[in-house]
Order: structure tokens, then C-alpha cells, then sequence
């Protein structure tokens, strides 16, 4: 990799060299998936806005990609709580509803 600029430093951490002060990026290099994906593979991907944001992209790159259908969620506790009650096929009444601002929200 060559830097962005030429006074630029190398700092190496294990396997990362990390070009400073001055470069505009830095690489990391990446090893290839042990579980490759394909556009025949259905995806969903849920968590945080990260995962919304990966999810639209793969959607624009027309993969079979879902998102959660609890929007996004940052605690691992939630997903697995949101994960089991898919899964037991238990749906929200609306009497576990909270209505705030003109939309019904989750206790979560």
C-alpha cells in the first residue's frame, strides 16, 4: 500500500499496518469468508443501524435480503427476546402497545 502521502508513518499492529497522520484511509486486509453468500441465498440481518444500512445495499444489489421486522435494536438481550417470540410464533396484542406520537410502539 503506498500513503497518501509520502512523510506518512507505518505503525503495524499483528496483521493491520495502519498508515498515519496523514493517509486518507486504511487498509485491513481481509481473508475470504469461510461462508461465502450468493444471490440464490435468502439473508436477513438485524441489529443496529449498521445492519439496516448492509441490509439496504444488499437490497439495491438485488440479494434476497430481510430485516427485522422490530426495526433497528442495539441490545443483545432485545434481538434474542424478539428472535424467541418469531419463533413461538408469539405476535404483540395491541393491548402490550404503547401510542406515543401517533405510532404504537413496542415495550422494547
Amino acid at each position: 500500500m503506498k500513503a497518501a502521502n509520502s512523510e506518512a508513518e507505518n505503525t503495524t499492529f499483528g496483521a493491520m499496518t495502519i498508515t498515519s497522520p496523514h493517509s486518507l484511509f486504511t487498509a485491513v486486509p481481509l481473508d475470504r469468508s469461510k461462508h461465502p453468500f450468493s444471490y440464490a441465498d435468502k439473508l436477513i440481518l438485524w441489529g443496529s443501524c449498521f445492519s439496516a444500512n448492509i441490509s439496504a445495499k444488499l437490497a439495491l444489489d438485488q440479494y434476497q435480503v430481510s430485516s427485522s421486522p422490530y426495526g433497528i435494536v442495539y441490545n443483545p438481550l432485545v434481538l434474542a427476546l424478539q428472535i424467541e417470540r418469531l419463533i413461538e410464533n408469539n405476535l404483540f396484542h395491541a393491548e402490550e402497545l404503547i401510542f406515543s406520537g401517533d405510532l404504537y410502539h413496542s415495550p422494547w
